[in-house]
C-alpha cells in the first residue's frame, strides 16, 4: 500500500483468472493497481489499472460470462 494523497491510497495485487471452456483450460496472470479514496466512510476506486503479464504473446478471444 502507498498513500498518494490525504484520502488515497494506491494498492497493488496479482491476480488469476482460470478459464475452462469446451474442454480446454486457460491460465491469464495479471499485475493489478487500484487507486482508493476514502468518501463517506466507504472506499471508492478512482483508478483501476490491469497489465496481462504475458500480453506480447498471440492470445485469443476471452470469454466474460454475463
Amino acid at each position: 500500500m502507498h498513500d498518494v494523497g490525504a484520502e488515497e491510497v494506491q494498492v497493488r495485487s496479482m491476480q488469476l483468472v482460470v478459464m475452462w471452456r469446451e474442454g480446454t483450460q486457460r491460465v491469464f496472470s495479471a499485475q493489478c493497481e487500484h487507486r482508493l479514496r476514502l468518501q463517506d466512510s466507504a472506499l471508492s476506486i478512482v483508478r483501476k489499472t490491469v497489465r496481462l503479464i504475458d500480453c506480447d504473446q498471440p492470445q485469443r478471444g476471452f470469454a466474460v460470462p454475463l
